[in-house]
């Protein structure tokens, strides 16, 4: 009789608990719609480039930041829809995110297929718009049904799915900002640059040259330059052969960390040419991002890291040679370095 009676309490409970779960989950709403928004002092191109492919999701994303265990393979073509990012982790669990519908500029869709530690499927969705200034306006959101254990445990306090997921959100939106902020700060930068140095893409035929080559410290570049540059004019008058352009100084290497680079002071000459002491050296034809640098070559510095800066920008990869062509400065006889006048060229793709 006891025993009996317990096992009556024990469904009785059992039914209560039921009974609770049922009357939990008609009261939650069945589907869930959490989003969180966000302006960026960006250009929307800029903030799309960012939000439109699986590796910068997982960049600003807030999950990595609560499970450094986490690990995330991208399976597919990169930015392509249909591709899909799978990621383990200890406190993320497991799942799968697939790149659904992308609209350029407008709308990122994707599928969330959780794994463990529950099996589920939800819907994300990033959507971008104009906000005054030149900014963008940016909603992150995520949606699904629930199951009704699932709508019964949202109706508990602080376990509905803006609770859980809202501040996450608000994390990970607080990340693409600042990456994006950054990024428009550095481009700014760049077209700024771009106009006072009047970058330009010019395509450049095969050049050659004769030319003083050899592997030198940074700091002697100078020396290095004022000893070779008269002795290699002379040579080349010496050898009947004509100059065919400005003095050049041509870069082949840029070893910051071992303070060396590996450099030639040439001039241009035509037709056959082989000058004891000298190497003939031919670049091939390539595209060349071109500044112009106005004074002295001490202010050369200042305009190479404006084109790195936008190269990054631009997403322009460096591919060969940088050569300064010195178009007005001591190798044509002035002397006032206010006027002297560099052009330098970066070969790239």
């Amino acid at each position: 009789p006891k025993a009996m009676k317990f096992v009556k309490i024990l469904l009785f409970a059992v039914a209560l608990v039921l009974l609770l779960v049922f009357v939990l989950s008609m009261m939650a709403p069945k589907e869930y719609n959490v989003s969180k928004t966000v302006e960026i002092d960006s250009p929307r191109s800029l903030v799309y480039s960012n939000v439109n492919n699986l590796a910068s999701l997982n960049e600003w994303g807030p999950w990595k930041e609560t499970d450094s265990l986490m690990t995330t393979e991208i399976v597919g073509q990169e930015g392509a829809v249909g591709s899909y990012s799978h990621w383990k982790g200890t406190e993320a669990g497991e799942g799968e995110q697939k790149l659904t519908n992308l609209i350029e500029d407008e709308l990122v869709e994707t599928e969330i297929h959780f794994l463990k530690p529950f099996n589920s499927t939800s819907y994300g969705y990033i959507k971008l718009s104009d906000a005054e200034g030149g900014k963008t306006n940016v909603v992150w959101g995520f949606k699904g049904e629930q199951n009704m254990i699932m709508r019964a445990i949202s109706m508990l306090p602080g376990m509905d799915m803006e609770a859980n997921i809202g501040p996450m959100f608000e994390k990970g939106l607080g990340n693409l900002k600042g990456i994006c902020e950054a990024k428009a700060a550095v481009a700014k930068e760049a077209e700024a640059d771009a106009s006072s140095y009047g970058f330009t893409i010019v395509d450049r035929p095969a050049m050659q040259f004769v030319a003083k080559h050899e592997e030198i410290a940074m700091d002697q570049i100078g020396a290095f330059c004022e000893v070779n540059f008269p002795s290699l004019a002379r040579a080349i008058a010496v050898s009947d052969k004509e100059i065919g352009g400005p003095a050049c100084g041509i870069f082949l290497t840029w070893d910051e960390d071992n303070g060396k680079t590996d450099m030639a002071v040439a001039f241009p000459v035509d037709g056959a040419v082989q000058i004891e002491g000298y190497e003939t050296m031919v670049l091939p034809p390539n595209k060349f991002l071109r500044a112009t640098c106005t004074g002295g070559y001490g202010q050369g510095m200042a305009v190479h890291q404006a084109i790195e800066k936008h190269m990054v920008a631009k997403g322009i990869t460096q591919v060969g040679a940088v050569i300064e062509e010195y178009i007005v400065g001591p190798s044509t006889g002035e002397m006032d370095t206010a006027k002297w006048q560099t052009n330098i060229y970066y070969a790239v793709q």
